[in-house]
């Protein structure tokens, strides 16, 4: 990265208060419908200042898609790796006759062969590596930008623009630096954009009340609505283990006796290893815990950011702040060494 990322700022153009009072297909496009559909509901678009993740620096797009990409790469592979090998147990188990041949061998083979793929493919590309590594970069990268926009440390507002910009490219170069061998970041959009550039030359309560609104609320809302997502889920996860390990004690108990011949049970049992195996991969019952955290802790920073001075701003962005990144940094951890 060059020092030719961080463009001049140019002065915000003056919108209509139509437009600032919608929320915009194009807007809804670009920053994302279920984000910005949940921020709707929670608060109608503000007119005046605001900044919205299509409004931060062209390296959390970059970083943000990488990361989605990586995760949804890993998450299919994984899942279709699961149901071959399910499939291969269930093929490998029954048998039945079509037009004077057995088909289920053909089955197995062609189900393992597919987990055999997904394997190789998961060993070789890593896309999990690329979801890590974009994630990592992307809330980097966006913590830096509502630091720098909202005066926060290490940019407080007493910090000359041309020495707050060259803080913000070295802190920025960094973070690029640790994940540049996995994410590609190619975006043409300016380090600090104009709406940045505009909340940061803001006076200390539009400040206040946009970092409170966009970043606060918002995050806050995310960590709850997801903690109550992934909490459900992780019951649905378990009431199927304890469905699937029931059945298949019941199938063995029925084969033990005598009432049929057919490996049920083992079916049973495969597929309540991969629900296990799946469980293990979201890990659901830890987002819950950490997401509900978070969330509780954004509500008290909510209410003291809410009454914060000028005098004590910086500090109080930055203790804000690090309440996301610990939450994220725990996220990290517990994806392994390697991430």
């Amino acid at each position: 990265m060059s020092s030719s990322s961080i463009q001049p700022l140019s002065e915000r153009s003056a919108q209509p208060a139509e437009r600032r009072t919608c929320l915009s297909t194009a807007r809804l496009r670009a920053v994302g419908d279920m984000k910005l559909r949940r921020r709707a509901i929670v608060e109608p678009r503000p007119t005046g200042l605001a900044l919205l993740d299509g409004d931060l620096p062209g390296f959390f797009q970059d970083a943000d898609r990488a990361a989605k990409s990586g995760q949804r790469r890993y998450l299919v592979l994984s899942a279709t790796r699961f149901v071959a090998l399910v499939a291969a147990t269930a093929a490998g188990t029954l048998t039945f006759t079509a037009f004077d041949r057995q088909p289920m061998p053909t089955i197995a083979a062609v189900a393992v062969g597919v987990a055999f793929v997904t394997e190789v493919v998961l060993w070789v590309s890593q896309p999990e590596r690329d979801w890590y590594a974009g994630r990592a970069l992307a809330e980097s990268t966006k913590t830096l930008a509502w630091r720098y926009a909202s005066c926060g440390n290490p940019f407080p507002a007493e910090l000359l623009s041309d020495e707050s910009q060259k803080l913000l490219f070295e802190r920025v170069a960094d973070v690029t630096s640790k994940g540049k061998d996995r994410i590609t970041l190619s975006s043409s959009l300016p380090l600090v954009t104009p709406e940045m550039a505009a909340l940061r030359s803001a006076g200390h309560t539009d400040r206040r009340r946009v970092y409170v609104r966009d970043r606060t609320v918002d995050q806050m809302v995310w960590y709850a609505t997801n903690a109550k997502r992934n909490k459900t889920r992780a019951t649905f996860c378990r009431v199927l283990l304890v469905l699937g390990e029931a059945g298949a004690l019941i199938a063995a108990i029925l084969r033990a006796s005598g009432e049929y011949d057919v490996d049920v049970a083992g079916i049973v049992a495969g597929a309540a290893a991969a629900v296990a195996a799946w469980f293990a991969l979201k890990q659901y019952s830890q987002l819950a815990s950490a997401y509900s955290m978070a969330s509780t802790e954004l509500a008290l920073q909510r209410a003291l950011l809410a009454s914060t001075i000028e005098d004590h701003w910086a500090e109080a962005v930055a203790g804000a702040e690090e309440a996301i990144s610990r939450e994220h940094i725990m996220w990290l951890a517990s994806r392994g060494p390697d991430t």
